[in-house]
């Protein structure tokens, strides 16, 4: 039963996937059978049979994602990391800020590799696990003095709202 090879070797019960068993196809495709919420082809099965067959209980185990691999490889980007935590302003950008653009011609400096905004992006969320921030914006003829001088004096000194219903708007009539 190379199924509940399959099954076990996820960690999985057979018994709790239904996939030998009665045979609860008649609501669905004939093709199909229910297995632990879920629909299974019946060609799965087949296919599962067939690489057990092929290559025993290992050949079923989960493999690594494929695709393209990384263009930065770990050591380089553990160096970019290092980069990065000295600041913008070391590498010769006036404000301490990063942004893709900037994080780019970093990378580009460092290790040669040119990417794209969205490459950045995944790079600096996913592999070096930063979020997106935003800096708080203040005005630069701001003067906290000021600013603590007013509340002091000036805003302690007016006096309370009055808290009386107020007088231009008029009373709702369907509130309880």
């Amino acid at each position: 039963m190379p199924a509940r090879l399959f099954l076990l070797c996820r960690g999985l019960s057979w018994r709790r996937h239904g996939v030998f068993g009665r045979s609860s196809c008649s609501r669905r495709a004939p093709r199909m059978r229910r297995s632990r919420g879920r629909w299974v082809c019946a060609e799965s099965v087949r296919r599962w049979r067939r690489v057990w067959e092929q290559g025993g209980v290992s050949a079923l185990r989960r493999r690594a994602a494929t695709g393209r691999p990384p263009k930065l490889d770990d050591a380089q980007v553990e160096t970019l990391r290092a980069a990065l935590a000295r600041g913008a302003q070391a590498h010769g950008f006036e404000a301490d800020l990063w942004t893709l653009e900037r994080v780019g011609a970093v990378v580009e400096q460092i290790t040669g590799v040119s990417l794209s905004r969205a490459s950045v992006w995944r790079l600096l969320t996913g592999r070096l696990g930063w979020s997106l921030q935003r800096p708080e914006w203040r005005a630069v003829e701001r003067d906290d003095a000021e600013i603590a001088r007013w509340i002091a004096h000036i805003l302690t000194a007016c006096p309370a709202p009055p808290e009386a219903a107020s007088t231009t708007k008029p009373a709702d009539l369907n509130r309880p």
